[in-house]
């Protein structure tokens, strides 16, 4: 806690009680709750430490470093995490006692989140839906199906084989297939294809190389070899 924060609390308690904050100096003021508030220190022990850093809901880091100067108020402890019988008139703690009276909010309730959005499944429910009231318009069809399709004629055509019912209406339209999804049908074929031919050259590459490599080692042993052809004659000639 902070000088300010401290002394904020102070003069908080103060008014409750109705102290003067005016006529009394700082230090009767802070005699006056000596005996009901205290500030502590954190614990030693590595994980008792964590229990306190947990319990007052704060992660060490660049903004919050545990030093010999933090201090937690005993107003978040409860009376038996304090020695009932003290003669120096100043409450100890107890060795395993951790913080526990806080004022934090509610939990707040978790937002779920939007689904993606289904692109597919969106152009296809709107080209269902036009294709659907170009049917029920008029008598106009004109663009309603994307390719000709063949319809069954006869000489005296009857209600019955003129009408269509909603349900072989969405049938027909689902049966087309949706646009979209056959170019990105078509897409992913085509990067496949692509892919594979890369791969293919990129082994063809690889074994070019090896047998490069393979070249010059066997050039540089023929060169070796030379070289010690060469000593051998050398030497035959000296002696």
């Amino acid at each position: 806690m902070c000088p300010l924060s401290f002394w904020l609390f102070m003069a908080h308690q103060a008014r409750k009680r109705g102290v003067d904050l005016n006529s009394q100096p700082k230090r009767h003021i802070f005699s006056i709750f000596a005996e009901e508030v205290s500030f502590l220190g954190f614990p030693n022990d590595p994980g008792l430490k964590k229990k306190w850093i947990v319990a007052i809901r704060r992660d060490q880091g660049k903004k919050f470093q545990i030093t010999k100067h933090t201090k937690v108020c005993s107003k978040h402890f409860v009376d038996s995490d304090f020695f009932s019988n003290y003669a120096s008139g100043r409450r100890r703690l107890k060795e395993h006692a951790v913080p526990s009276v806080f004022n934090f909010p509610s939990q707040r309730p978790k937002v779920q989140r939007p689904p993606p959005k289904q692109r597919c499944a969106t152009y296809v429910q709107q080209l269902t839906t036009q294709r659907q009231g170009a049917f029920t318009g008029n008598g106009n069809f004109d663009g309603v199906c994307a390719q000709d399709v063949d319809l069954p004629s006869s000489n005296e055509p009857s209600n019955e084989d003129t009408e269509m019912s909603s349900l072989e209406q969405q049938s027909s339209v689902s049966s087309q297939g949706c646009p979209f999804c056959n170019e990105a049908k078509t897409a992913a074929t085509q990067n496949q294809q692509l892919l594979k031919a890369a791969q293919n050259d990129l082994k063809a590459t690889q074994n070019e190389l090896l047998r490069v490599k393979m070249e010059l080692r066997k050039s540089e042993e023929l060169e070796e070899e030379l070289k010690a052809a060469k000593l051998k004659v050398c030497k035959l000639r000296g002696s």
